[in-house]
């Protein structure tokens, strides 16, 4: 599970994804908690960093379906 930080990325940025000190933290912007169009597009961009949302289940983006 990852630590999950919900922060405004500004527009059009939903979602960042780093390690720190070897645990995944993502920052998430509060429009992803209600959009599950953002929630699909930061599982697709989470995908392509490596990540597996629906694995971690750590936020709604792993948790939706």
């Amino acid at each position: 599970m990852s630590t999950v930080i919900e922060v405004d990325l500004g527009p059009g940025h939903y979602a960042h994804g780093l390690e720190v000190n070897g645990e995944w933290m993502c920052a998430l912007n509060p429009a992803v908690a209600t959009d599950e169009r953002i929630q699909a597009l930061v599982r697709r961009f989470m995908a392509g960093e490596g990540r597996d949302c629906r694995k971690c289940r750590g936020c709604i983006v792993g948790t939706a379906q």
